[in-house]
């Protein structure tokens, strides 16, 4: 039953991420070139939030009970991209740092050997 449990949550992750278009977002932002447009998540906070709203509006009026699943998802979403914003910077710097000691060593060694 344990075995069952796991596969199904494998199958869901990998399906979650590779078609579900925040989660798409957020792996193309942790490559080194999609660093630049992590605050661009913190662009797409707005629009989530005026859907969620307006879903919650729906349901205060009485609307289907299974629409706090997606009320739920739409929270879920605004955390990930508001965590998404300061991280990719930090990403960002930490990256930039690397490539400045890089490029020192390959300096030093250039000094050194000529």
């Amino acid at each position: 039953m344990l075995s069952i449990g796991f596969t199904i949550a494998t199958y869901l992750h990998a399906f979650f991420q590779a078609f579900m278009p925040t989660n798409i977002f957020i792996n193309a932002v942790r490559t080194r070139r999609g660093m630049k447009w992590g605050m661009l998540a913190w662009a797409t906070l707005p629009i989530h939030y005026f859907i969620g709203t307006h879903i919650t509006d729906y349901l205060a009026a009485g609307g289907p009970g299974w629409l706090n699943l997606v009320v739920l998802v739409i929270i879920w979403d605004i955390i990930k991209m508001f965590l998404l914003g300061p991280f990719s910077v930090m990403w960002l710097i930490g990256a930039r740092f690397r490539e400045f000691r890089a490029r020192r060593a390959m300096r030093r060694a250039a000094m050194r050997a000529a």
